[in-house]
């Protein structure tokens, strides 16, 4: 027999594990992520990332037994999952077009900000309000961080590229929030893997038709082997896994007190 208190505390665990492992593989994302728009037009390499994550993805949703359950979600849970999507691709963008431009060690910090935002909205929206001074500090602290970590030249108007980069890193951020809280309003009746496979889906959506309205399609044929495989083979499994560890990871949180 399982008591309940180990199961809430077994579940307390796996989302931090799982929570954990997302970030470890999203670092891992992002370093490969800038290795591979070195030459490649930030939007193509965000095209290529995508369809990389997809096909895992639904390989995830068939290996889980999930796809057969597609015609059971919800048009409300269907709805949240699509706009995720574009809140998800949105990020992608200009998450890409600042890391072209800019060094990871500034990047990183304004798009992880998203965080604070999260927090915020898990307060207001999710009535998330236990610890919660401990909670507000801790958004302190991480923007304090964000700062340090950046330096006042990321910050400053006549800092280099600052008008190109820094905007759209900011963008990347609220994006990212955006799609976090979707996701968690998006994900419940529905297995995390196919509704990864659905958020992605969009996703590559979204990206198909900026390539083909800006006229870029004809140039995924233009280029290197090496740059090819940076944004497309190694990059996107960790990335992957890491989106699809935080959906059951956010889920299972949902359910703790």
């Amino acid at each position: 027999m399982i008591y309940p208190y180990a199961m809430e505390r077994e579940m307390k665990i796996m989302w931090i594990i799982m929570a954990g492992l997302s970030a470890v593989f999203a670092a891992i994302s992002t370093i490969l992520a800038k290795c591979g728009t070195q030459k490649t037009d930030p939007d193509i390499a965000t095209t290529l990332r995508t369809v990389a994550v997809l096909l895992c993805a639904w390989l995830m949703a068939a290996w889980a037994g999930s796809i057969n359950t597609l015609s059971d979600i919800s048009v409300k849970t269907l709805i949240f999952l699509l706009f995720g999507g574009i809140t998800n691709a949105a990020s992608w963008i200009y998450y890409y077009r600042a890391l072209s431009v800019s060094t990871i060690d500034k990047v990183m910090p304004i798009e992880k900000a998203s965080i604070l935002l999260t927090t915020i909205a898990a307060i207001i929206m999710f009535h998330e309000t236990n610890h919660i001074f401990q909670k507000l500090a801790g958004v302190a602290v991480i923007l304090i961080g964000v700062f340090l970590i950046c330096g006042k030249e990321c910050f400053s108007e006549n800092a280099e590229n600052n008008h190109s980069w820094f905007g759209q890193a900011v963008l990347a951020s609220v994006f990212a929030a955006l799609n976090t809280i979707i996701s968690k309003l998006g994900i419940n009746g529905i297995e995390s893997n196919l509704g990864t496979a659905v958020n992605i889906s969009a996703v590559l959506a979204v990206m198909a038709g900026i390539l083909l309205c800006k006229g870029k399609a004809g140039q995924i044929r233009k280029f290197e082997i090496k740059e090819f495989l940076l944004p497309c083979y190694p990059e996107p499994p960790p990335d992957f896994a890491g989106f699809v560890i935080f959906m059951p990871s956010s889920k299972d949180k949902s359910r703790s007190p």
